[in-house]
Parts: structure tokens; sequence; C-alpha cells
């Protein structure tokens, strides 16, 4: 049933609009539903007050990022079925002998690097279970751990077109490729590793340098491998994935068309394991990111977006320099307290009106939510959906990381890496590079 309500008047459809996404957002911002039942009762907010058709609504569902995504979600659960990410664990501890500190530096950089090129939700999940093990085994406190993967998944994430929702929404917004985030963003995002390894060293450096009476683990990498075929096939399909992603352009071939063939590979050949697999793939992450972009699209269609757009070119006027460091703080401050994905969800379509309204150049200001969008993922524990997943398994198991103590962390993270990432952004501007 459709509310009466009359929306031939602008102003009317614009305060539900705005009214739907806000609701929406509390929701989402405090936790208190779901985020997939938020923005599912968001979607249906604009359903069923008549601000969109179906069709309307449907069109700004974008399918090809949907896709992406669960592609990406299959690969990474067929090598969670394998036991990939056991074997991965186990040999680092093994070849740093199992020193504290060694370990934290050589588990951050690996969920880095593997959020870079899996769904870093899937990839941090999995590497926190393996770390709680391995730790549980040398008797240490999980938690500087912990607490470091989760910076790093959001920062790998960062670094590359598949590794966070908000890239890849980015880069079909701006019709960027895999390698222009690996230039752009990927410089950016190895800086801030750097930075989170010294502040742990010299904040937690205590922690992470514990005596352990061990050198190894009593466990060869290969006795925990679930299903050997699909872990032979999983990193051969992982691999040319991952280079068909570099080489994308070239052959003329979508990233999700890319994703969504390995996805269909695995399922086809992986064997017994697959339908588990499938089940477990992350259904309520798709259905909140594609819900919101139909709250979202309510934003649009009532120009509510547009004269946001205006009111914010008044404000920060059209240096470029000057509008993609505002972009870039504001989009990671934000997203601290508002979550990555609606804010790049709502702020994409204001960059596009912006860009047009004051002539400025929109490649900067992509480069700039991309970085203040995954940087700011850090700041709290509400401010990507790396942080919330990886907190919660952990206080499942029986590690609890409260909101103060994540914030001592992560707001100095989020703060010395963004204005980091200003400077890169700000040197590349200078050079010309986005000419």
């Amino acid at each position: 049933m459709v509310l009466q309500i009359d929306l031939a008047s602008p102003v009317v459809a614009q305060l539900l609009a705005i009214l739907i996404f806000l609701f929406t957002l509390f929701y989402i911002a405090t936790g208190r539903r779901a985020h997939a039942i938020a923005a599912l009762a968001g979607a249906g907010g604009v359903a069923a007050s008549g601000l969109m058709t179906g069709e309307e609504m449907l069109s700004f569902v974008d399918v090809d990022i949907l896709g992406l995504l669960f592609g990406m979600m299959v690969v990474a659960g067929s090598l969670t079925e394998a036991g990939f990410f056991r074997v991965v664990g186990i040999y680092l501890a093994n070849v740093t002998q199992c020193r504290p500190f060694r370990m934290f530096v050589a588990l951050t950089v690996t969920t880095a690097v593997l959020s870079a090129f899996l769904d870093n939700v899937t990839t941090v999940l999995f590497m926190i279970v393996v770390t709680i093990e391995i730790m549980k085994m040398l008797k240490l406190n999980p938690v500087p751990y912990i607490i470091g993967q989760i910076l790093a998944a959001n920062i790998g994430g960062t670094s590359t077109l598949i590794g966070d929702p908000p890239n890849i929404m980015i880069a079909k917004a701006g019709q960027l490729s895999f390698s222009d985030f690996i230039v752009n963003t990927g410089l950016a995002a190895s800086v801030a590793m750097i930075v989170v390894v010294l502040l742990f060293y010299f904040r937690r450096g205590s922690e992470l340098k514990a005596e352990v009476s061990v050198r190894r683990i009593p466990l060869k990498p290969e006795e925990v491998i679930g299903d050997r075929r699909l872990f032979i096939l999983g990193s051969i399909v992982l691999f040319v994935m991952v280079f068909l992603f570099f080489i994308h352009e070239s052959v003329g071939v979508t990233p999700s068309a890319i994703a969504l063939a390995s996805a269909v590979v695995l399922l086809f050949a992986g064997g017994p394991s697959m339908p588990r697999v499938l089940e477990d793939v992350d259904w309520n992450t798709l259905i909140f990111i594609g819900s919101l972009f139909i709250v979202v699209g309510g934003l649009v269609k009532t120009d509510v977006i547009r004269e946001m757009s205006v009111l914010l070119s008044g404000a920060i006027g059209s240096n470029e320099l000057l509008v993609a460091s505002g972009i870039l703080w504001m989009s990671s401050i934000a997203t601290s307290f508002v979550n990555s994905i609606p804010f790049t969800a709502a702020f994409i379509p204001l960059l596009q009106d912006l860009s047009n309204i004051t002539g400025t150049n929109i490649v900067p200001l992509w480069w700039a939510l991309a970085i203040g969008a995954g940087f700011g993922g850090n700041g709290t524990t509400i401010a990507s959906a790396a942080t919330i997943a990886a907190i919660g398994v952990s206080t499942k198991h029986g590690y609890a990381i409260k909101f103060k103590e994540y914030l001592r962390i992560g707001v100095p993270i989020m703060v010395m890496t963004t204005f980091l990432g200003n400077i890169i952004l700000v040197s590349f501007i200078a050079l010309g590079m986005y000419a």
C-alpha cells in the first residue's frame, strides 16, 4: 500500500527522502538494528511512500557492483573452506619463530595484502580466528594482534579496486581501473601500514615483546588443509583472477565479469564443499548495499543531492587543492561515525554534481573520497563493515574490544594516515597526474 502523501510538492518529496535517509543512517550508526535490516527498511520506506516506482528503484541498484562483491565472497569463502587462511597463519607464526613483534608485523601486513585482493571483510574475519587460535597455543593476549589486523584490513582494502565496497562503488562511478587504484591509493596504503606498525611498536611494544617458550607451532601448514583439491584449485583461481584484474582494460573485461567467472569456476568444479560456501556468502552485506542504492536514489531523484552540492561548492570554492583536501578530511571524519558504505553511496552523486557546478576536475576528488572513506574506516568500531564484523567475531571468541579502547588507537591512526594521504594527494595534483 502506497502512503497518501502530496509528492507533487518538490519540498515535501525532498523532506521525505531526507527523513528516510536519516532514519536509515541512525539505525546503521547506532547499531540498534542489523545493517541489512535498517537499509532494507529504508528501501521499503522509499517504495511505500511512492517516492519512486519499482522500475526507478531497480535502476539505482548497480548489479555490476553486487556481482563483483558476490564473486569475491565466493572466492574468499572457497579459500576459507580449503584451509587457506590457517595455512597462511601457521606458516607466518613458524617463519617468525613465534616472536611476538615479528608475528604482529607478519600477520598485519599479510592481512593488508590479502584484503587488497580478496573481500576484506571475509579476510579479516578468518585471519582473526586463526590469530586467536595461534595466540591461545602460545598463551599470548591476541587483542593487539586483532586490532592491528582490523586496521590492516581497512588500509589494505583501500589500496585496490576490489578490496573494499566503497572502492568498488567509486571505481564504477569514475570509470577507474584496477591499475589506477594501485597507483593512487596503493602508495597511501603502503605508507599507512608503516604508520600502524610504528605506532604499535611505540605504544603497545611491551605486549609485543613478551617471552614465548616455543619457536614453532606444533602443526605443519599442510596438516590444516581441509580440502587439498579445493586448496589447489582456489589458489590457481585466485592467481589468475588477480592477474586478470591488472590487465582487464587491455582485454576489455570488467572486474565484475572476472570475479563472477572465478566464482562460477569454483562453484562448478570445487567439489562437495561448494554448496556450503554458497550458503556462507555474506548475503546481509549484499542486501545492505543493494538497499542503500535505493535509499540514496531517493535523494538523487528529488534533487536533494544537487542542492547539497550547490551549498558545498559555495563553502569550499573551486580551488582544486582545497576542494580535494576538504573532501578527503570530510570523508575520513564522517566515515568514522557514519560507516563508509552509506557515506560513499551518498557522496558519489554529490561529487559528480559538485564537479559540474564548480568546474573542478573530478578525478582527484574520486581519490580523495577513496582514501578518506578507507582510512576513516579505522576511526571507530562502527566505521566500516570490516571493523564491525571483526570486533563481532573477536567478542564471540571471548575477546571483547571496547569502544574507548579501540578509539585510543583508531583515532590517532585515522588522523595520521589521512594527513599522509593528504600530502600524497596534493603532491599528485601538483605534479599534474590528474590533468
